[in-house]
């Protein structure tokens, strides 16, 4: 899965060592024998990617992957085949479409992709514009989740912690750009509850469709207040629009302010990080329909690639099902309000 948006659905995979071979990789493969398949994720630096690849034997490899230009991508990483160390390197050739779109250009250009964002000059004299979003602290207690837009262009970001009144500063960390996501660190004095029960994660491979799900955060807070909103619907599909895989699509209502919160399921596991609605003016406009309840989130691993050791104190996962008001009261003391000035 290609975090580029233009990037090909069918490559053809070169190996090195053996030379004349080609081997067609779908990133939706869904042939009887896939000759490989792979998901991959946008990392902090421009251009780079990472990559879990899976083999018909059952074997899987991480790899990491620097993109040459906007039709090559070259990766290199070793995994355990038979109780070996296998070194392997991949040249994956995009071989559709022909020519770069004006993303390809903007993302693989040097300098483009991922990066800090950039502020527009602006005159002294000008009022702040703030804006509002969500978002919820990782297992490790340091760092808060939530999507780049929220905090894009802002010269100032500040979480306000559940039951608090005081709004903390916080710093903009790593940045995921192309999958919308982005890391804000703690100060060192910043507690969290020490009684708060950590969450677990529910992958994008093991999510179901229809499950029950639950969104948490602060929707609209300049009108409905600074508490904490919570709604529940199900999983509508296992990917976004035109089959987008790094998507999950579910009905819980949301609205402007959600962005960056968690989506979590009956057992408190956090699946998915709250991102969009469907523009439904423009379907109306374009199609004469208005769509509802067609709401997404980025599956929670390309969130797992980001943030690495972040994660590392997940609990084991939950065998049964909370109730809603239990899994409203369990991630109480992990999501956050977060204002940007800009």
């Amino acid at each position: 899965m290609s975090t580029n948006p233009d990037f090909s659905r069918v490559l053809v995979v070169r190996h090195p060592s053996e030379d004349g071979e080609f081997l067609e990789f779908k990133v939706s493969d869904v042939s009887p024998l896939p000759a490989i398949t792979a998901t991959f994720t946008a990392l902090t630096a421009t251009g780079r990617f990472a990559s879990e690849q899976w083999f018909p034997d059952g074997t899987s490899a991480r790899l990491r992957f620097t993109a040459e230009n906007w039709t090559r991508i070259v990766g290199t990483g070793s995994y355990l085949y038979e109780g070996s160390t296998v070194v392997l390197t991949l040249i994956y050739d995009r071989m559709w479409p022909t020519e770069p779109s004006g993303a390809d250009l903007a993302y693989f250009s040097q300098g483009g992709g991922i990066g800090q964002p950039t502020s527009p000059n602006r005159q002294e004299e000008r009022e702040p514009v703030r804006s509002q979003g969500s978002g919820f602290i990782l297992p490790s207690r340091r760092v808060v989740a939530t999507n780049y837009h929220v905090i894009e262009g802002a010269e100032r970001v500040e979480v306000l912690a559940h039951e608090s009144d005081d709004w903390v500063p916080v710093t903009v960390g790593p940045m995921d750009r192309a999958n919308d996501l982005a890391l804000l660190t703690l100060p060192d004095d910043f507690e969290i509850d020490v009684d708060a029960v950590s969450y677990g994660v529910w992958t994008g491979q093991e999510v179901t469709l229809g499950a029950e799900v639950h969104v948490i955060g602060y929707p609209m807070s300049d009108v409905f207040g600074s508490s904490v909103r919570f709604t529940s619907g199900t999983i509508s599909a296992l990917v976004g629009l035109n089959d987008d895989p790094r998507l999950l699509q579910f009905t819980a209502p949301i609205q402007p302010g959600n962005s960056g919160g968690p989506l979590v399921d009956t057992r408190g596991r956090v699946m998915g990080v709250v991102v969009s609605t469907v523009n439904s003016g423009l379907f109306l406009e374009e199609t004469g329909i208005v769509p509802q309840n067609a709401n997404f989130a980025v599956k929670i691993d390309y969130l797992m690639l980001l943030a690495g050791n972040h994660f590392r104190a997940l609990p084991v996962p939950s065998m049964e099902d909370l109730l809603p008001h239990e899994v409203a009261a369990r991630f109480g003391a992990w999501v956050v309000q977060i204002r940007a000035t800009r």
